[in-house]
């Protein structure tokens, strides 16, 4: 099952971690993110910087059932309001989808919650949220 977990700090920074099980390839803007290479056994891919931020991403073994959408997380302040939109498509490849992502602070955007917020795929889950201090 392919993870992923988006959060973002009291600063606006944003870590986007994917877990090592189906994720085959990660981008952020025009660059790709080698697979991870610390300590933690179980992480794939992983990037923190500040938004906007545009991702993608590439899985195997996922079957698309749900659209893409919209997530609006309320931060610590009320100035403090981060948007993700999500987009998934076929590759063309066998058994292979692509997710494309962009966050920002977005102080305007109505109906945020508070976090985390979940979304997922058949055989991937994903949890945008705030990063716990």
């Amino acid at each position: 099952m392919a993870n992923i977990s988006v959060t973002v700090d009291s600063s606006n920074i944003f870590t986007i971690t994917l877990d090592k099980n189906d994720w085959i390839s990660m981008g952020v803007g025009d660059k790709d993110i080698p697979p991870y290479d610390g300590p933690d056994s179980g992480i794939g891919y992983q990037y923190s910087g500040p938004g906007p931020i545009d991702l993608r991403a590439r899985a195997q073994g996922v079957t698309l059932v749900n659209p893409g959408e919209l997530m609006t997380l309320n931060g610590s302040s009320a100035d403090q309001v981060y948007t993700f939109k999500t987009g998934f498509g076929e590759t063309g490849e066998p058994d292979t989808i692509f997710m494309i992502g962009h966050l920002e602070l977005n102080p305007d955007a109505p109906g945020g919650k508070p976090g985390p917020i979940l979304f997922s795929q058949d055989h991937l889950t994903g949890e945008f949220g705030l990063k716990s201090s």
